[in-house]
C-alpha cells in the first residue's frame, strides 16, 4: 500500500528531505510521524513523507502528481494556528482522498496489522 504521512513542518522542503536529511538527524526519540513511517515500512508499505508548512495546496499538489492510497494526517493545525486542525483533512476529504490518522479531539484512528494490511 503507498501512504502519504502529512504533518506539520517549520519550513518547506521535497517529500525525501524529510528522510534523507531529517530522519537521520535524531538523537533521541523520532518524532511520530518518523515513527509511524518506521513502522509502516516494516510492514513492507510505501512511505512518502509531506510536511506541511505554509500553503495547503502544495501538499494537495504533491498528491495529485503522485497519488497514494491513503494518507496518515499526523498534522495538528496549519501554521501556528492549532484551531485550522481541520483544514488539510477537510481538504482531502474534498479530494476524495482516503484519510485516517488524527483530527483534533475528533480523532480518525487507523488500525495497523490484521487482515486489511
Amino acid at each position: 500500500m503507498n501512504v502519504a504521512i502529512v504533518f506539520d513542518s517549520s519550513f518547506p522542503a521535497e517529500p525525501a528531505y524529510y528522510d534523507e536529511v531529517m530522519a537521520p538527524s535524531f538523537k533521541s526519540e523520532p518524532d511520530p510521524e518518523y515513527q509511524i513511517a518506521h513502522a509502516l515500512r516494516q510492514r513492507g508499505h510505501t512511505v512518502k513523507l509531506l510536511g506541511a508548512h505554509d500553503d495547503p495546496m502544495e501538499v494537495m499538489h504533491r498528491l495529485r502528481e503522485s497519488p497514494v492510497d491513503i494518507v496518515w494526517n499526523a498534522s495538528e493545525g496549519f501554521g501556528t494556528i492549532d484551531s485550522l486542525d481541520f483544514l488539510l483533512p477537510a481538504l482531502l476529504d474534498a479530494e476524495g482522498v482516503p484519510l485516517a490518522g488524527s483530527i483534533g479531539r475528533r480523532g480518525v484512528p487507523l488500525v495497523l496489522g490484521g487482515s486489511a494490511m
